[in-house]
């Protein structure tokens, strides 16, 4: 799982840690441990970040459905356009 610096506390690792869960995050400048756990934090959480607000804006958190049926197909329908868009993208890319 990767967090931001609100998630830095010990025991919160060692929780997750006890149910197999990986807690990747950034290191401050005055941890004891400096080891970096995750090149290119920042980049990659630039990413992750556009990702949801994308789905944000195509309806991920507005999904107002009756049933686990209905949720699960509104989300089926929002990551396939997402895809498709994705796949638009780098068809044009490539062509550039």
């Amino acid at each position: 799982v990767l967090g931001d610096m609100g998630y830095l506390g010990q025991s919160l690792h060692d929780r997750l840690e006890l149910k197999g869960i990986d807690l990747m995050t950034p290191v401050r400048k005055n941890m004891k441990q400096k080891k970096i756990l995750f090149p290119n934090f920042s980049k990659r959480r630039k990413v992750i970040e556009r990702v949801f607000s994308f789905l944000t804006n195509l309806g991920a958190e507005r999904c107002k459905s009756r049933s686990p049926q209905g949720f699960q197909l509104k989300l089926e329908m929002i990551l396939l356009a997402y895809s498709l868009l994705l796949n638009q993208l780098n068809h044009w890319n490539q062509r550039l």
